[in-house]
This record gives C-alpha cells, structure tokens and sequence, in this order.
C-alpha cells in the first residue's frame, strides 16, 4: 500500500476533519520532500525568516529521551508535543510513556504535515489511542479546545512540553503565541483544580440528591437545532438590566428568552416571563435567587451538580445538561446523552452555548455588562437586594452592599460600548475572553445590547430598542417548539440504575478494606525507613503497599467515577514525589511511605462518602417511578 494511503487512513480513523483537511491541502514549493535513491530521507522548508530548515533523521538528546519515568500514582500525565520535525519525537514520546498518558501534538505548517505523510510510514503514531494531532490550527482552538475535549476539565497544570527545535525555530512567531496559551492553560488548571478539590464533595452529594430528577426530566440535546434561525436574548443580571426590562416584554413573542438565575426576580417583577431559566451552581447561595420566583411557564435547566432545592422546588418543565463530573458521564450510560453545555465559567456565558446549539441568531446580550456599570454588581429587585445585610446584622444601603462585593474583586478595567473606561475584574475579563472566542471561532451573528456595558469583539454594539425592532419579527410558536421537543419516553431505567447503585456500594466496601490494610502497611514502611537494618521489612511492606495501590487503580470503573475527587491527592503525591529527588534508598522509602499513606487515606475518605451517598439513596425511599416517561409539562 502506498504510504501516504496508509498513513492517511491511519489519520482518518482518528480524526476524519483533519484528514480531510490534509488532502485538501496545496503543495507549497517552500516545502519539499527531498529523496535519496527513491527513498524519502527528510523535509526541506523554507522559513519565514530568510533561512532553510532540513528535517532529517537524528539521534535525540537525552533531555528528550528522559520525558516521562512511569509512575505508580496519577491517572495520566499530559504530554504537550511542539512540532512533528519527521515523527521522532513523538515516537520516543510514546516508548518512553505508559497507557494512560495524553500526547497533544501541535504542528503549525499542514504542508510540511503533509509531506511526512507523503514520504513516511508514521500511521502507528498517528493511530496510538494516546495522541491528538492538531494541525494548522489558531493556538487557542489547539490548546484550550483540544484539552477541553479530551478532559472536559483541565486541571493537570503540571504537564510538560517538549520542543522540536528546529520547528519551533522556523516558525518562532506562531509557537510563541503557543506559548502564551500554554501559560494561561497553566493558570487556568490550577484553578480549576482549586475549584474541584473545594466543591468535588459537593457536587457529588448534589448529583446523588438530584438523581430522580436527572431520570425522570429529558436532557437539553432534544432542544439542538431546534430554534434555527430564531433570535435569542441571553439576560444576565448586569447593572445595565434595570431600564431595558420594558424592551424585553415586547421581544417574548419573537424572541428565545434566555434568563440566567440571578436575573430571574429582575424579570418577574417587571412582567417578564423567560422562555429559559439556566440555574447551574451547586451551592446554597444561589438557591435564594429561584426561592419564590417557580412559575409553571418557564422551562428551568439545570445539570446535575445544581442546589437540590432548586430542582425540588421546581414549579414547571425541567430539562437536564450533562456535565463532566465523572459521576455524570458514568450515569450517561444509562440515561444516555443528555446533552452537552459548555459553562465557560458564568452562568451567562452556559446560557449562550445553549442557544448556540438550539442554533438561535442572531444572539443578543442583555445585561451582560462584565464591568461594574454605575458602580454597582448587580440590576435591582433580584435577591442581592432582598439580603442586604451588615456584619452586624443590621441594614445596610445597596451602596454599602455594592462596594464591598466590588472590593472583594480582582480589579481591573474594560473598554465601555460608550467609550469610557469601565471598573471590572479578572473573573469578568475571562468571561470577557470566552465570548470573544466561542463568537470568532463560530462566526456567529451575536449583537451587544448591554448599553454602557464592556465592548465584547465580534458583537455588534446596538441597544436593545433598536436589536427588538430589528430582529423581533413574528415567529413560530416558540412554547410549542419547546413543547414538543420534550420527549414522550426516556432511556434511564431506575431500576437498572439501582442495581448498579447498589455493585457500587458494595465495591466501595471492599475499596475501604483494602485501603485500611494499606494504612497498616504504609505505616510499616515509615518506620522501618526511619531505622537501620530493617531494609527487609521495608521491602515487605513496600511491596504490599504497591500490592493494595494496584488492587484500587485496577477498578477502573471505580477510580474514573472518583477521578474528579481524587485529582488534588494525586496532585500533592506527584509534587512531593518530584520535588523531592533522592538516590538514598531509606529517603526513597520515606517519600514511597508518605505517598502511600497520602493515596490510602484520601481514598478511605473519599470512598467513604460515597458510600453515604448511595445509602442515602436508600434512605429516601430509593429511586422513584417505573422509568421511562418524562414528567408531565
């Protein structure tokens, strides 16, 4: 078989945009495959700044060759690849790392990708389930998106990067704003994984809470596509909401109205109904902006890891997105796709990728200030202005109220629509950036209607009166399309569910055994490091810690629905095991003791609460209904 047909359909089995996209791809005579006796031997390219590159054949230096040591902890390490140069790089990569490493590999030039597939047989690269391959692509959409795809999550800030010099070097400008991504990918992580090591316990406490609600309420995905060509507005509860309520009263019957949470009361109390509410975080504080405001006509969308009173006190029709907690993805399986919802950090920017997949346009942002408009955080009427409170109990004014909330923010400043500078924040800036980005990649119609807003790129500034009179045309029955994009019967089975509920539980009996003997060892190990002449016990027990350590990570099953609760043990253990580099075999016991004892404790109290959760399962009455029928609208 011709090599490049075999390394193309290697390509395309993995990834049929991106082979689709090398074949359409024009030769360049800058970039030639040079051939020796007939045979391909390397890749001449001409570079950007006046000098010649020739990829050819050669040893690697050891800084390549010593890229990953196998490890007994973590669930993957993240390997960032810069340049293809002829295969040798990721090759080694791939030798040198075990089954559960990532490999995103960036090439810059598709000629020059191209031309290895023309003249080398790399397709058991290209087909290793381990690597990613993005060619050509604007830095953002290889790095972020590609990361967000594979791990929905990102939280692995420690992950390496490997060069391949002579690439990079010839094309410096584009893998230097790799770079740039690269580091704001690291920032990102690590907050992410701050944010999951503080709420993961909660989010799965919610998702055991909401469980009857995620069986018997249909996912967003039976929204998709649905609303094609119909305008909606996505309401947030900026400081600018206030005097443009009267202006969507008149946009209801033309418009999706899409309402985050904390606008909700805002709305109502101005005769507003959405269409939408999107209710999306876990914590108590954010049931007070729903508390009183149920209403039957609105659809209320929520995930999985939503406030449970917040779904209890449902008064209407609910529908369920899914989300990348590891506990959801595996209740997937039963109730199949519920549809996915890209948060983007606010609700605001969620309520936005729902209408993008209902593929509503244009999209036009109310309220959607990301700047501290007027010196305040929020419009008025909702239940920020209900709980204004002193910390002494006492009432305070909402100037009061306002300015301590916009102290205790990150400051900094915005570009206004009405081109003044605005007070903002580094939370709002990111929320800034996700529009900006999901417009442009998209190149989808969105207008700003947030009058005296931030300026967001891409959006058409315009305020609101003029976006309703402009776009908000008769349209179809918009209740009636949501109406009958509810299903009539659902895929999840309680009881199907419960059985497996109920292998779980008894799994993580078994876990929190083995994780009890594992203490007793690591221990063992700690001492027995700390004394001369005990080498032999210390090779005991370190070997049955390694036993019981292999026993928990080969329940696959179980570790990936616990992947999110067991990021930040595995974090610590990879960092003290890293940055303490010893060859002394007593200090290397030690450090193995500490890692265990960090693994089998972590785990014992992890396992442990999930353990309740699923009793409480039972405790409540178990899970409601025969299975199969969506509620009643």
């Amino acid at each position: 078989m011709n090599v490049y047909i075999k390394n193309l359909k290697a390509l395309e089995a993995k990834d049929r945009l991106l082979a689709a996209k090398i074949r359409a791809t024009m030769d360049d005579p800058r970039v030639r495959l040079i051939k020796v006796g007939g045979r391909a031997s390397a890749i001449e390219v001409s570079c950007g700044n006046g000098e010649t590159a020739v990829f050819k054949k050669q040893t690697l230096p050891s800084n390549v060759r010593r890229i990953t040591t196998r490890k007994q902890f973590g669930f993957s390490e993240v390997i960032i690849l810069l340049g293809i140069g002829l295969g040798e790089t990721l090759a080694e990569t791939l030798a040198a790392s075990d089954a559960g490493t990532f490999i995103l590999l960036i090439e810059s030039n598709p000629v020059h990708f191209k031309k290895l597939l023309e003249g080398f047989d790399v397709a058991p690269l290209i087909a290793d389930p381990r690597v990613v391959i993005s060619v050509g692509e604007k830095p953002v959409d290889a790095i972020m998106h590609r990361l967000e795809e594979e791990f929905g999550v990102f939280t692995r800030s420690n992950f390496q990067v490997i060069k391949q010099g002579i690439a990079v070097s010839c094309d410096a400008g584009y893998y230097q704003e790799i770079d740039k991504v690269l580091a704001r990918q690291k920032q990102m992580a690590e907050g992410n994984l701050a944010s999951i090591n503080r709420l993961s316990p909660v989010w799965q406490e919610n998702i055991f809470s909401n469980l009857n609600a995620i069986l018997r309420n249909p996912g967003i995905k039976h929204l998709f596509n649905r609303m094609t060509g119909i305008p909606a507005v996505i309401v947030a509860a900026g400081p600018s909401l206030d005097k443009n309520c009267p202006w969507l009263l008149k946009a209801r019957d033309s418009m999706v109205i899409i309402c985050v949470d904390t606008a909700l009361k805002t709305l109502l109390k101005n005769g507003v109904i959405p269409h939408f509410v999107v209710a999306l975080d876990a914590l108590l504080h954010n049931y007070f902006h729903m508390a009183g405001a149920e209403r039957p006509d609105y659809t209320l969308v929520v995930n999985p890891v939503t406030y449970p009173m917040i779904l209890s006190d449902c008064a209407g029709p609910m529908m369920i997105t899914s989300y990348s907690e590891p506990m959801v993805q595996w209740l997937e399986q039963f109730t199949g796709d519920l549809g996915q919802n890209l948060t983007g950090g606010s609700v605001a920017t969620a309520a936005f990728d729902l209408a993008m997949r209902m593929g509503c346009s244009p999209i036009i942002l109310t309220g959607q200030d990301l700047a501290f408009t007027g010196n305040r955080t929020h419009s008025g009427g909702g239940a920020n202005d209900e709980f204004v409170y002193s910390s002494v109990g006492e009432m305070s004014s909402a100037e009061i109220m306002h300015d301590d909330a916009i102290g205790q923010e990150i400051s900094s400043t915005a570009e206004g629509n009405l081109g003044h500078a605005l007070k903002s924040s580094k939370t709002m800036v990111t929320w800034r950036n996700w529009f900006e980005i999901r417009i442009a990649e998209n190149k989808w119609p969105c207008v700003n209607a947030t009058e005296g807003g931030a300026v967001i790129a891409g959006a058409q500034p315009m305020c609101l009166r003029e976006a309703v009179l402009s776009y908000g045309r008769p349209q179809r029955d918009i209740n009636k399309i949501i109406i009958n994009a509810r299903p009539v019967h659902l895929a999840g089975d309680p009881a199907v569910i419960r059985q497996k509920m109920d292998a779980l539980g008894a799994k993580a009996r078994d876990i929190k055994r083995i994780c009890s003997m594992g203490i007793k060892e690591a221990e063992k190990l700690a001492m027995a490091a700390q004394h001369k002449g005990e080498e032999a016990a210390a090779e005991s027990s370190g070997r049955a810690c390694a036993d019981y350590l292999g026993a928990i990570m080969h329940e696959r099953e179980y570790m990936g629905i616990n992947r999110w609760r067991m990021e930040g043990t595995m974090d610590r253990i990879q960092r003290l095991r890293s940055g303490l580099k010893t060859a002394d075999p007593a200090k290397q016991a030690f450090i193995n003791a500490e890692s265990f004892l960090m693994f089998f404790r972590d785990t014992y109290q992890i396992t442990k609460e999930l353990e309740k959760n699923i009793r409480a399962i039972h405790l409540k009455g178990g899970l409601a209904g025969q299975g199969g029928t969506a509620d009643a609208l």
